[in-house]
């Protein structure tokens, strides 16, 4: 089996090629550099020549604009990348009848606190992130064969986890204590993608740790974990931010717990890989 994996060299990219590589696939990466194929995913002629060129057996999407600061900046950019690619990946599958996995957002829940969100759950698009993104997911689902995944990482190189290690590292942060999610180490979230493919699954599921815990919850865990002092950072509200967050991002993870036939791990245990990845 051959796969196409874009986004390659993000956070969550060598995780899943990593994954891929280890189940004995074939694997092509593409990023916008140090990957075998070099562009940018809103370059659709690029992209229809990637898909043409590697002629792969399934795709796996990471790419992504995820600040959202600079989403809103730049919302035609945001939508070039975070929702048009879906619309050529879909063509592509439903043509050549092949399957796709899409690494989607939790961004889409407002309000509910420490709720759990299902996959039927009402969404709220506060920003042009979860507007592009949400609309990727349209696209995608428009594929009978296309797996969309809504959930939050953690890895120890980039992202919340980085900045919070980094903070403390520093004796200072700000960690929010009515921001909620349900994260799940990069590693974790490879191998529960990778088997829900295998699986053929297909659709929007929730890929994310059970139960959800706040921001600064998230941080005091790390600190604990690695040893760091948590004393001096400071907790406040997500309220502060423009544009407004979504900020109730708890998912329940039940639909792809039954699908892969396992339990998920907790966030506490998400936390453990991170700081065992950052020792």
């Amino acid at each position: 089996m051959n796969w196409l994996v874009l986004g390659a060299t993000g956070l969550l990219g060598p995780a899943i090629v990593a994954g891929l590589k280890a189940r004995g696939y074939n694997v092509t990466t593409a990023a916008r550099s140090k990957a075998d194929l070099n562009f940018d995913i809103g370059d659709l002629g690029a992209l229809d020549a990637a898909l043409r060129d590697c002629n792969p057996t399934a795709v796996f999407n990471c790419a992504a604009m995820t600040d959202i600061a600079q989403c809103e900046k730049d919302p035609l950019g945001a939508y070039a990348v975070n929702a048009r690619p879906l619309a050529a990946l879909a063509v592509w599958s439903k043509t050549v009848k092949r399957p796709f996995v899409h690494v989607s957002t939790d961004c889409y829940f407002t309000g509910e606190g420490d709720a759990l969100h299902d996959e039927a759950s009402p969404v709220t698009l506060l920003h042009e992130y979860a507007r592009t993104k949400y609309a990727g997911e349209m696209f995608a689902l428009t594929a009978p064969r296309a797996l969309v995944l809504r959930t939050n990482i953690l890895g120890a190189r980039k992202g919340f986890a980085r900045f919070a290690i980094d903070a403390l590292k520093k004796g200072d942060g700000a960690f929010f204590e009515d921001f909620y999610t349900s994260p799940l180490h990069i590693e974790t979230f490879a191998k529960a993608a990778l088997d829900l493919a295998n699986a053929k699954a297909t659709g929007i599921v929730n890929l994310g740790s059970r139960g959800c815990a706040s921001k600064a919850e998230l941080a005091r865990g790390l600190a604990l974990r690695l040893g760091l002092d948590f004393s001096k950072a400071k907790t406040g509200s997500v309220a502060t931010l423009s544009p407004r967050r979504a900020e109730s991002l708890g998912l329940d993870v039940r639909k792809a717990e039954g699908l892969l036939k396992y339990q998920l791990p907790g966030w506490e245990q998400s936390l453990d890989a991170v700081a065992l990845e950052a020792r």
